[in-house]
């Protein structure tokens, strides 16, 4: 049970922290965002006592603004430690009475269980997350055992928006808790929030109904239980105490203080015994389809951004394949693998005055193999259309994603049009990063198909040395290739590499290579290349970094527009509650 706990309480801690730190403050109405808090703190308390930690009974006094919550605190106490103030919203943070006696062993625990808050005297303009522990003297007070009373601050003051929240996690901290209303509070909206809200953590509860004149006594009380009747909320009791006058003497000298006084340190006692860790859980389960609304609204964008990523990919990658590969006019691959036969086929020991012309051009031998070795009019022409026709595939790709991300912005929740934005925000700003990367992955790809060409060839070559007759053929067009090339040089001055490939020597070394068997091992070697190709993009630049600068998009995200909780998260707290609850 604590590892389940512990658990829970760090993902919904996490979840709590992350409401706060959007951008949205309103991610869940008021009631779902006090009820998220009131389960966190009680899980922390559950997980705090199911380790071992020692905690003392706790008592909360809450209750609406001039209510008179500090005067019921001195009345339990038995003397004046909370000051009351006839002004409304005087009290503005959480203070505990505690037997001195207990202090230094107290404070560490409830530190712990009011993880961010600060104890000690608030500043001027702090509110929110400040607490006092104030000591007692021994054996004074409503409780027979060492215990802990908490005076809140009030929850429905117009000031009280910015430290409304104590009450919830004070609330949740403690055993049992004194609600005091007076007879102009008692029926007020904020306080019939608050009574739903508790609820479902069943902390046992009393209602005392103050300032109360005799004479409406019955009535009030009547009209209250019939008001928790109707609203199936459980109380244990309510009291009621005089209104007294200037003049009516002290309300601890009443009977009624007196009888309340010694009833709430049996109520205390008998709270904690009955303690368990079921209802925190139990106020996860009604809340938790709720919570969970936009953390599953988030994650849908998402699929719905990667599914688009991969969709777009997918129809480049179909622009390719129908553009280059399946293009029957498409043999970029091929033609280089034959450029690089041609350079093995290369004949030693050429006639003496074949060289000597060649020399005289200027175009020896290891000249023509160094040319043949580069890029080829002819195939550069290729390789630039393949390039264009990737990198336009990836400038499609993107602008897709972008109209998708202006499709979904006036849709949705306030935080998934807020999620969308920024995406498509984030996306402008990284367009130029995005087209880089994707040149310098078809760069690598391109590369990486240099070697897949040069192991091609040499595969040729190796079947052609089992073919005597075909490759004894190709020798002798490869010196008729030479002689017609040096004899355009010595007609034109020059030879360009495109002319040596038109050349008809040229096209006859090909012709020869497409009959017979080694015409059908070609076809084989030209089909295995364009599978390589399509493997190396795929690695390369479709589900290579493309693909992964695409996914990792949202996770650049500011803090202040996503909750950023994964779909395994969400799936384990399905699993816990659906198991546990």
């Amino acid at each position: 049970m604590q590892r389940l706990l512990t658990e829970l309480s760090n993902f919904f801690q996490h979840l709590q922290l992350r409401q706060r730190q959007l951008a949205l403050p309103d991610l869940f109405d008021e009631q779902r965002s006090r009820a998220l808090i009131l389960a966190n703190a009680a899980l922390r308390v559950a997980a705090l006592r199911q380790s071992g930690h020692e905690l003392p009974p706790q008592l909360a006094v809450i209750g609406p603004t001039q209510s008179g919550k500090s005067t019921l605190v001195n009345l339990l106490l038995g003397q004046e430690r909370a000051i009351a103030s006839p002004l409304a919203g005087f009290t503005r943070h959480a203070q505990g009475f505690v037997t001195a006696g207990s202090m230094t062993r107290v404070a560490p625990v409830i530190e712990n269980a009011l993880p961010g808050w600060r104890q000690g005297v608030p500043e001027e303009e702090e509110r929110q997350g400040v607490f006092q522990l104030l000591p007692v003297d021994e054996g004074v007070g409503f409780c027979s055992r060492p215990a802990l009373l908490w005076d809140t601050p009030d929850f429905d003051s117009v000031g009280s928006r910015g430290y409304r929240d104590t009450v919830p996690e004070i609330c949740a901290l403690s055993d049992a808790l004194l609600l005091v209303v007076s007879r102009e509070k008692y029926a007020d909206r904020s306080v019939w929030q608050l009574l739903r809200l508790l609820a479902p953590l069943r902390r046992p509860m009393m209602i005392c109904l103050n300032k109360v004149a005799p004479e409406e006594s019955a009535a009030l009380t009547a009209a209250l239980r019939s008001r928790l009747e109707k609203e199936r909320i459980a109380v244990a009791g309510i009291w009621v105490l005089p209104y007294i006058t200037g003049g009516g003497g002290k309300l601890n000298a009443t009977g009624e203080a007196t009888d309340l006084r010694g009833a709430m340190g049996d109520f205390l006692v008998s709270s904690v015994e009955q303690a368990t860790a079921e209802p925190p859980l139990r106020l996860l389960r009604l809340n938790w389809e709720a919570w969970s609304v936009p953390l599953r609204g988030e994650l849908a964008a998402l699929q719905m951004w990667r599914q688009a990523v991969r969709t777009a990919l997918d129809e480049s990658r179909a622009d390719y394949q129908r553009d280059c590969l399946e293009n029957p006019r498409y043999s970029y691959a091929l033609q280089r693998a034959v450029v690089r036969l041609l350079e093995l086929l290369e004949i030693p020991g050429i006639a003496a005055a074949l060289s000597r012309v060649r020399s005289v051009l200027t175009w020896p031998a290891r000249k023509l193999r160094g040319v043949l070795g580069s890029r080829l009019a002819l195939a550069a022409k290729d390789q630039d259309q393949e390039q264009q026709i990737l990198l336009a595939g990836v400038t499609h790709l993107l602008l897709e994603l972008q109209r998708l991300a202006g499709e979904q912005l006036p849709l949705g929740s306030e935080l998934n049009r807020l999620w969308w934005r920024r995406l498509l925000d984030l996306q402008l700003q990284r367009q130029e990063q995005l087209e880089a990367g994707a040149r310098a992955a078809v760069a690598s790809y391109l590369r990486g198909f240099d070697l897949e060409i040069e192991n091609a060839s040499q595969r040729l070559y190796r079947h052609l040395q089992q073919h005597p007759a075909t490759l004894n053929g190709l020798r002798a067009a490869r010196v008729t290739t030479d002689a017609a090339a040096v004899a355009l040089a010595l007609k034109t001055g020059g030879i360009g590499i495109n002319d040596l490939l038109l050349t008809p020597a040229l096209l006859a070394v090909t012709s020869l290579l497409a009959e017979g068997a080694v015409g059908g091992y070609m076809k084989q070697v030209e089909a295995e290349l364009k599978i390589v190709q399509m493997g190396l993009l795929d690695t390369q630049l479709f589900n290579g970094p493309l693909l992964q600068s695409l996914d990792d998009l949202p996770a650049e995200l500011a803090p202040e527009c996503r909750l950023g909780i994964s779909g395994e998260q969400l799936a384990r707290i399905d699993v816990l509650l659906g198991e546990n609850v």
